[in-house]
């Protein structure tokens, strides 16, 4: 936002507009229900038809995530599917490995199936392997919602044998240790 205030062009604009659905994002990730993010998304949102479709993707992508970390499933589809949207004016980016999570993980509150769909092209996307893995962490939670522990336990093995031969740590790592721990404590 310091750069934004530093520029005299309109890009400006879409800066300041990406600036405040990000703070409001990082406000929302720390845990800080302050009513600071709900302005700053909001402010963020306004005026987001305006904004390049790059960064109305961005802003949607914010949107949501602070949507589906408050637990509103519904609300979260509604910005992930405007991101695919603006998506698509410009031509996507990386065969979808990053809407196609945020879709699935919104849609597994209002459309199991649907979500599953979402997840399953992930863990098929050639070429990218953090998608695939997106994809099987998507698969493990349908399963985990249908009762199904042993397949997500299954699932969530697989994801972290593939992550241990390219990393020690990483948020993909703490999601399904997080899973994986959970599907432990249950079966015991």
């Amino acid at each position: 936002m310091r750069v934004a205030a530093q520029i005299t062009s309109d890009e400006r604009f879409d800066l300041l507009a990406l600036g405040k659905a990000w703070k409001a994002r990082a406000l929302v990730e720390q845990h800080t229900q302050a009513p600071e993010a709900e302005v700053l998304i909001q402010q963020a949102l306004e005026d987001v038809v305006r904004r390049s479709p790059w960064i109305r993707v961005r802003i949607s992508y914010a949107a949501g995530d602070i949507a589906l970390k408050q637990g509103d499933n519904v609300e979260a589809l509604k910005h992930f599917t405007s991101a695919a949207e603006a998506l698509e004016k410009y031509g996507g980016e990386g065969g979808g490995y990053q809407i196609k999570p945020r879709l699935g993980m919104a849609l597994l509150g209002v459309d199991v199936a649907a979500a599953e769909r979402e997840f399953e092209d992930l863990r098929d996307l050639r070429g990218i392997p953090v998608g695939n893995l997106y994809g099987i962490y998507g698969l493990a939670l349908v399963a985990y919602k249908r009762g199904q522990r042993s397949r997500a336990e299954t699932l969530v093995e697989e994801a972290l044998q593939q992550l241990k031969k390219n990393a020690t740590s990483n948020l993909l790592w703490r999601l399904f240790d997080d899973l994986y721990s959970k599907l432990k404590r249950e079966a015991a």
